[in-house]
């Protein structure tokens, strides 16, 4: 049986906001790794701030959007619907950049191009000819799974900071 908790403004704005810190902290970290393991210590050492806080800035922004576009509507429909369980958060989280992701990454389902794109990439050959090969599908549900996981981390800081429950001692 749910009691219907009471969602306050300043908490579900802190959870965004953390929310979109968490997203773009991890895209800035996976930039800088792949930055480093490309050029190697002396170049990453002497740019890595400037070039980190060039991606953090944008990622943050894209992460707040994409919070607030795709995140927002669904968590307030589970809150309105009572459906304020841990594991609602965990399923929006996973179901939400996991279908959003493989969407872009397979021209939304269709395994087909708006032009005629052939693309290599990630060690094999993902489009050919505007249409999407078996390793373009499997690209695409590895970076749905990677973001899916990754959305889950945030669905569930954003649960624990718009739900936690204050113990009262006796």
């Amino acid at each position: 049986m749910n009691k219907k908790i009471r969602l306050t403004l300043g908490r579900l704005v802190f959870a965004l906001a953390l929310g979109a810190l968490l997203g773009s902290s991890v895209t800035t970290v996976e930039y800088l790794i792949n930055l480093y393991q490309v050029n190697g210590s002396e170049h990453f050492n002497e740019w890595a701030l400037s070039k980190g806080l060039r991606v953090f800035i944008p990622s943050y922004i894209i992460w707040l959007i994409a919070l607030l576009v795709f995140g927002v509507p669904v968590w307030l429909f589970l809150h309105w619907a009572e459906k304020t369980h841990w594991v609602y958060a965990v399923a929006s989280g996973f179901l939400i950049p996991f279908t959003i992701i493989l969407a872009m990454g397979t021209g939304f389902f269709t395994g087909k191009s708006s032009g005629n794109l052939s693309y290599y990439g990630n060690g094999g050959q993902q489009w050919l000819d505007g249409s999407i090969t078996p390793f373009g599908w499997e690209i695409a549900f590895r970076s749905a799974i990677y973001y899916a996981v990754i959305g889950v981390c945030i669905s569930t800081m954003i649960w624990f900071i718009c739900y936690r429950t204050i113990n009262k001692k006796p």
